[in-house]
């Protein structure tokens, strides 16, 4: 079970779940650094970078980890179901603006 990042408590408790959090996304980094460098090629890559497709993964995750339920998978299949739909939501916001961030 990993442990969601926050506790209205503010103690002991808030800590391990951040604890718990941060070993599990560490364990999946390298494999989620992987997933997005294998989506983000070619052209994209003048526009979005891998890293920060990660970095966006992460925030998003990081807050959304209460929403994580052991009974219905592991930490590793949440966050890639929670990455894949950061990245179509990404490709939708990059198809509304064509020139992407990159040109301002």
């Amino acid at each position: 079970m990993v442990p969601g990042p926050a506790d209205s408590s503010g103690g002991r408790v808030s800590a391990d779940r951040n604890a718990g959090f941060a070993a599990a996304f560490a364990d999946a980094a390298g494999a989620l650094h992987a997933w997005a460098h294998l989506r983000v090629r070619g052209e994209l890559r003048a526009r979005l970078e891998p890293d920060d497709l990660v970095q966006e993964i992460a925030v998003r995750a990081c807050r959304q980890a209460a929403d994580y339920d052991p009974a219905r998978g592991t930490f590793r299949q949440w966050l890639f179901g929670f990455a894949n739909r950061v990245w179509l939501e990404t490709l939708r916001e990059l198809g509304r603006d064509p020139l992407g961030a990159r040109r301002r």
